[in-house]
């Protein structure tokens, strides 16, 4: 037991049981002569004595942490962060729709804003007769629906005056626009055509109108054995099939069908008869 004795020296256990016993029965500030405690401005006040506690600063952000943490890394983490007022606003940030595309309403209108109208002396109008005007807009596509050179040409307005955007080859039928790619096929693939009459060609159309369908003898051959000539051919005319023959000076008395007399055997045959009547 330990009491007020300069003379003896307490042993271990009675010195635990004396501290043990000083702990236990003091269970509140007041049982160590504190009668008054306060936190203010992070200084905490026992009775008379005041003590600077011991704070721990987190220096990153953990999840499960009730430490305050250092000011520069919520500083950097703030730094990356858009504020929400600047989606969508002036001089702020465009949004994504849920598709991830920019909405065409925070697009600039000539993305999506286009014009057609008639151009005639430096001016956009509604008809082609030029009677409504459009009023000239910057950031909008004005499209040339007017026949000619200049069709389907697109323009810009510059503040002062239309502006071609490029010069494009306009779709038609002049010598400074391109042509139809499907007609243009069309007509080379009827080109290709070599069998038939694909045009349908009458004898008319290339001044065949006055000859007539006969089969035209084109190559008659003949041979001579003598004084007899005998023509012949291939080319299926009734001449050249069957062949002649021209006979000799005299005409024979019975007459042949496939035999021709000669002009000499004519004359003396007609003389003759001639000569017969006067008698």
């Amino acid at each position: 037991v330990i009491a007020a004795n300069n003379d003896k020296i307490p042993t271990v256990s009675a010195l635990i049981a004396y501290v043990a016993a000083q702990f236990s029965a003091k269970t509140t500030l007041a049982g160590y002569g504190i009668t008054d405690a306060k936190i203010e401005n992070g200084t905490i006040t026992l009775g008379s004595d005041t003590i600077t506690p011991i704070t721990v600063v987190d220096s990153s952000f953990v999840a499960d942490s009730t430490n305050p943490v250092q000011s520069k890394v919520v500083k950097a983490a703030l730094d990356n962060k858009l504020e929400t007022s600047l989606k969508g606003a002036t001089n702020g940030l465009a949004e994504l729709d849920s598709t991830g595309k920019v909405p065409s309403t925070q697009l600039p209108s000539y993305v999506d804003d286009v014009v057609e109208g008639y151009f005639y002396n430096s001016k956009f109008y509604k008809e082609a007769a030029h009677t409504t005007e459009i009023t000239a807009e910057s950031g909008k596509i004005y499209v040339n629906l007017a026949e000619g050179n200049d069709q389907n040409k697109t323009y810009r307005w510059s503040g002062s005056a239309y502006v071609v955007i490029s010069e494009t080859l306009a779709l038609g039928e002049t010598s400074s626009t391109a042509y139809r790619g499907d007609r243009g096929k069309t007509a080379y693939d009827h080109s290709q055509v070599t069998s038939g009459n694909p045009h349908n060609v009458s004898k008319s159309d290339v001044g065949l109108n006055n000859v007539t369908n006969d089969k035209q003898v084109k190559a008659i051959q003949s041979s001579t054995s003598g004084d007899i000539v005998t023509f012949g051919g291939t080319d299926g005319a009734t001449i050249a099939d069957s062949g002649k023959i021209v006979g000799g000076s005299t005409l024979a008395s019975t007459p042949s069908a496939n035999t021709l007399a000669t002009e000499a055997a004519v004359a003396a045959a007609i003389s003759a008869a001639v000569e017969w009547e006067s008698i």
